[in-house]
């Protein structure tokens, strides 16, 4: 069997294929075959400073070898079989806007000139993922073993939220997730300072799911960053400046904790 990994619609067509290769045909090597086709080669990259960024087929291969990787499964049979479920319910056609490597490469930029960032969370892989999917405008994800190891896929607007979103906000909210990751060691924890971050505003988080959580901290470092530079756009133009000082404050804070932490 012939795998396409050209594009997100490849892969789907792909995977039904293999699908009913496996039930309708018997084939019960079809879904490990799959697999080792998806991870034989290694998807190349443009590296930008400590950052690599994959796009077209390489970005499609990416997106699938993280999702064996991160995907709570049994094996690799229901992991690929969750595989095309997600794409089956979630992939679309789309013409929204969609990030370019300059606008990646001016946000890395500015991080590195407010944080410092590429020096304290690395390495980092960024996929251009030429597809809408259902629910979000990016995804994050990392592994973890002596180091964390995070990836973010960037789709097409899916929902711009009133013309207020742009691609390169879209990015600044999942680089707060890579931070939330290296503070934490875990997926889905915020850090404890957190917490006081919340309440020093004033803000009543008892009603939050451990999952809105993750989303605040996320934005928190998005509002960080456009107190500082407003040329990504601002998804937030209701939240007052003195807010987001406050947001920047505690970001600023949490990157000379990881400087400190790694002398």
């Amino acid at each position: 069997m012939t795998y396409d990994f050209s594009s997100m619609f490849s892969l789907y067509d792909t995977l039904n294929n293999v699908m009913y290769d496996y039930e309708e045909d018997g084939n019960e090597n079809a879904l490990q075959q799959f697999f080792h086709a998806a991870t034989a080669v290694s998807p190349r990259s443009q590296p930008i400073g400590c950052f690599d960024v994959c796009e077209e087929s390489d970005a499609v291969l990416e997106f699938v070898r993280r999702f064996y990787a991160t995907t709570p499964c049994s094996g690799i049979d229901d992991c690929t079989d969750a595989l095309y479920l997600q794409l089956e319910e979630k992939i679309g056609f789309s013409e929204a806007e969609q990030i370019d490597i300059p606008t990646i490469q001016r946000v890395l930029e500015a991080m590195d000139e407010l944080f410092s960032f590429s020096r304290m969370i690395h390495p980092i892989s960024i996929s251009i993922i030429d597809a809408e999917m259902y629910g979000r405008n990016g995804e994050s994800i990392a592994v973890f073993g002596n180091h964390c190891s995070g990836a973010i896929f960037l789709y097409r607007l899916w929902n711009n939220f009133e013309g207020k979103a742009t691609p390169a906000s879209v990015l600044l909210h999942e680089l707060g997730h890579q931070l939330h990751f290296c503070l934490t060691g875990e997926l889905y924890k915020v850090p404890e300072s957190f917490y006081g971050h919340l309440e020093n505003l004033g803000a009543d988080y008892s009603d939050l799911s451990n999952e809105d959580l993750l989303e605040v901290f996320a934005d928190t470092f998005l509002l960080a960053v456009i107190h500082k530079t407003k040329e990504f756009g601002d998804p937030y133009p209701e939240i007052r400046d003195t807010i987001k000082a406050h947001c920047y404050n505690y970001i600023a804070d949490q990157f000379n904790g990881l400087h400190f932490a790694q002398i």
